[in-house]
């Protein structure tokens, strides 16, 4: 390994140690924030199920479901959190990674003769073009996945129809589309 080349890997190691180091702390805070709407969410709702409980009255349903705890829950992580954790997780090990890397390349340009040590320099490299790539791959991949819930949300009231409602639905747009007029709509069915 060279000085200028110990001086770019550092200077690398350096400006992905700083947005890893940014992405950890906003991921794991993000995470905590989630965690404890979901804590209080649940207590309010299990404090109105004690309440009702205690007065001698029926818990409201929405109280119970949201005072249920699923097992996963119960050890902390929410599945719906699982991507966070992950990339928070992965953006933590790359920093401590990187870091003990750049630990190395110290001691390397502060030894006395500095030996060329091509072990070093190939693991260096391996890092950080495993880092670069986290860092373009996570960006993409949260995006999609930000794109996906939006969708989601979105849409999310049209799953109360059955696939019968959207497939009526679709033919009277058509009809519409085709002839420019509004449709008559279709007789609701008649219950026995």
């Amino acid at each position: 390994m060279s000085d200028d080349y110990a001086a770019l890997l550092t200077t690398l190691i350096v400006a992905i140690f700083a947005v890893g180091t940014i992405q950890t702390y906003t991921l794991m805070r993000l995470l905590g924030q989630k965690l404890n709407e979901d804590a209080r969410r649940k207590a309010e709702a299990q404090h109105r199920v004690l309440q009702s409980l205690r007065d001698g009255q029926v818990p409201e349903e929405r109280d119970l479901t949201d005072a249920y705890e699923p097992a996963m829950e119960r050890i902390g992580l929410p599945r719906k959190e699982l991507a966070v954790y992950t990339a928070g997780v992965i953006w933590t090990g790359m920093v401590i990674v990187l870091g003990m890397q750049q630990i190395k390349i110290l001691r390397w340009a502060g030894s006395a003769a500095h030996p060329t040590d091509a072990e070093l320099a190939e693991g260096s490299f391996f890092l950080v073009s495993i880092a670069i790539a986290v860092l373009l791959v996570e960006g993409v991949v949260r995006a999609l996945a930000q794109g996906h819930l939006e969708f989601r949300a979105i849409t999310a009231p049209l799953r109360q129809y059955t696939k019968a409602d959207h497939k009526k639905m679709r033919q009277v747009v058509k009809q519409y589309q085709s002839t420019g007029q509004v449709p008559t709509p279709p007789a609701p069915p008649s219950s026995p």
